[in-house]
């Protein structure tokens, strides 16, 4: 047997063990893997170079908007040197997933204050970050890009964006969900 169809085979059976686990904490043990779980969301209390992958999938957006870069270097402080990072990050106005036919991007049509005012929530919280300032936080903790796709709402629901949204590009207003992977560099 070669060591490609003896790896498929390894594979597998770690596939059908998977799939008949019934419990995360089985699941957990059999993956070597731990939960963590912070009720701040805060990752200082796990080690340095610890990882060789962090992910997370539609979390990135909740993170507060102030805390955002923090959290960022804090990811980069865990993986190990040639580690990735792997995020699927909705851009999107996460209130128009309870109102058919809003626009993608309808929180982009107020301003910071007016959003806080009357929008913003503990329960449903978004950050509103836009791509470029995404990709800046990742870039200065010192990631590497290694793939960026987005996609997008085409013409912004016909919403028109609040002044303060003017600096960043039609492109970067667009996108409403980005999937990126980024890699700590080895040296």
């Amino acid at each position: 047997m070669s060591k490609t169809a003896e790896e498929l085979d390894i594979a597998n059976a770690l596939l059908r063990d998977i799939i008949a686990i019934n419990d995360f904490d089985k699941l957990y043990d059999l993956l070597n893997m731990r939960y963590l779980i912070d009720p701040q969301g805060s990752l200082d209390s796990i080690q340095d170079k610890a990882f060789d992958v962090v992910f997370s999938m539609d979390v990135l957006e909740h993170v507060d908007h102030d805390a955002f870069h923090s959290t960022v270097q804090n990811i980069h402080r865990l993986l190990k040197p040639g580690g990735v990072s792997i995020h699927q990050i909705g851009l999107d106005d996460h209130l128009t997933h309870y109102v058919p036919g809003m626009p993608l991007k309808n929180y982009l049509r107020y301003s910071t204050f007016i959003w806080k005012l009357f929008f913003e929530n503990r329960l449903q919280y978004f950050n509103r970050l836009q791509l470029p300032e995404i990709l800046s936080s990742f870039e200065a903790s010192g990631f590497d890009l290694i793939q960026s796709e987005t996609e997008e709402d085409v013409n912004l629901g016909g919403i028109h964006p609040h002044p303060e949204f003017l600096r960043f590009d039609n492109n970067a207003l667009k996108a409403t969900r980005a999937y990126l992977v980024h890699r700590k560099p080895i040296s």
